[in-house]
């Protein structure tokens, strides 16, 4: 089962989030936008990891896991998103079809 079928507050989240990355793309360069919103997730993560796991040292013990779990993730979502997009091009961006 995934976040988004258990969790019904997943998708707005997510709307957010893009929301938000749309307001910053005005008279931005859209690649630094989207490094910008990775990085965020990337220190939003690491934080989290930091809350959950209770001290530095459980942190670096758990390291090579955390890093598997949250690539492996980003990896799965960026693919499925990829091929969507790809996949619905036109319906996405029909002033460039």
């Amino acid at each position: 089962m995934t976040q988004q079928t258990t969790d019904p507050d997943f998708l707005k989240r997510v709307d957010d989030h893009i929301a938000l990355s749309n307001e910053h793309i005005e008279g931005a360069n859209g690649a630094r936008v989207a490094m910008s919103g990775t990085f965020a997730a990337a220190r939003f993560t690491a934080w989290m990891c930091a809350n959950s796991d209770g001290s530095g040292e459980r942190m670096k013990a758990r390291r090579e896991e955390a890093v598997r779990i949250f690539t492996d993730e980003f990896r799965r979502m960026f693919e499925e998103s990829f091929d969507d997009f790809a996949n619905n091009f036109e319906r996405y961006r029909p002033d460039q079809a």
